[in-house]
C-alpha cells in the first residue's frame, strides 16, 4: 500500500511500514539494476566481438588488394579509420 493511500484509508503510517516499503522496493531495484547491468554487459561483449570482426576483415579485404577507400566505404568507416585499424593490426 502507498503511503498516500494507506493516509486516505485512515490507517496509521509507521515507521516500520515505511521501512517495510523502502526495503520491497530496494530489493526490487537491486533485481532490476543487476538484470539491466548483464544486458549492458552482454551489448558491450557482443559489440567489442563485431567490432574485432569488422577489423579483421577490413584487413583481409585490404591485404588482398581492395583500397582502403573501398575497404572504408564497404564497411561504412572512415579512411582515417581504416588507416587506424590497419595500423593497429601491422603492430600486433
Amino acid at each position: 500500500m502507498e503511503v498516500n493511500s494507506a493516509v486516505h484509508a485512515g490507517e496509521r503510517v509507521t515507521r516500520d511500514w515505511l521501512d517495510s516499503v523502502a526495503t520491497a522496493v530496494l530489493t526490487d531495484m537491486k533485481t532490476r539494476l543487476s538484470t539491466a547491468g548483464a544486458a549492458v554487459t552482454s551489448a558491450k561483449d557482443s559489440y567489442d566481438a563485431k567490432r574485432e570482426q569488422r577489423d579483421r576483415l577490413i584487413c583481409e579485404a585490404v591485404d588482398g588488394g581492395m583500397s582502403q577507400r573501398g575497404a572504408a566505404a564497404a564497411a561504412g568507416v572512415s579512411i582515417a579509420r581504416v588507416s587506424a585499424i590497419l595500423l593497429a593490426s601491422y603492430g600486433d
